[in-house]
């Protein structure tokens, strides 16, 4: 998680009305945005095939990589929060006047939001074991990929910072996928536990059968004496 952060930029430049508007008026924007509404309605729709029944693992972890893949999205909070200084710095505030700072302002908490209620929901239906791991790691990997393709931060790293970056996101994605394929091995296993605990439950004990016997031997002894 700490490689991509590593070899990514480490500084950026001032922000102002016309560099919102190449970024969010923009045809990879709207591709991105498109792509992002692909998966959040693919999520959508398993969990809806997976009605709830008590706590299902599976659903946890679609939840948590939807909620963390949405509180990724940083370029909404990051446009805003620099473009506010920026203005009292300067001491003009004819910008907030135009309605794309008040639309990075609203995505910012719209996504502040509703990765909030995704994360409180995985964590009723899975353990936070698996949860938490999962939310930040596609937190990570949504804010390194939002930041190279929407706000193109990483349009003039040098060809091995580049390499490095995106090797670094495999690396978290790679670990996404460890995560999501061992929480389903312990949703498949689950039931068959409880099965088997519900059996023994049923068994009587042998200890009990050896000293209900032993106590009728030792009576038949005294009766004979």
């Amino acid at each position: 998680a700490t490689t991509a952060p590593a070899f990514g930029p480490h500084s950026r430049g001032e922000e102002d009305l016309e560099t919102l508007r190449d970024i969010f008026l923009s045809w990879r924007f709207f591709d991105y945005a498109v792509v992002c509404l692909s998966l959040l309605a693919a999520g959508v729709l398993t969990l809806q095939s997976r009605k709830q029944n008590g706590p299902d693992t599976m659903r946890g972890v679609v939840l948590a990589l939807g909620g963390g893949a949405i509180a990724g999205q940083n370029y909404f909070l990051s446009a805003s929060a620099t473009l506010f200084p920026s203005s009292a710095d300067a001491g003009d505030w004819r910008v907030w006047a135009d309605w794309l700072p008040w639309f990075t302002i609203g995505g910012a908490v719209a996504c502040a939001v509703v990765n909030a209620v995704l994360l409180n929901k995985s964590l009723v239906e899975s353990e936070a074991t698996f949860i938490v791991p999962l939310f930040a790691g596609s937190a990570i990997t949504a804010s390194c990929i939002s930041a190279a393709v929407v706000m193109q931060e990483t349009a003039d790293l040098a060809f091995w910072r580049l390499a490095g970056y995106w090797f670094g996101i495999t690396l978290v994605i790679s670990g996404l996928f460890v995560l999501a394929r061992d929480s389903r091995s312990t949703t498949a296993s689950a039931p068959l536990i409880s099965q088997r605990d519900a059996e023994q439950s049923l068994d009587p004990e042998p200890a009990n059968e050896n000293s209900d016997s032993s106590r009728l031997n030792i009576m038949s002894i005294d009766v004979e004496s």
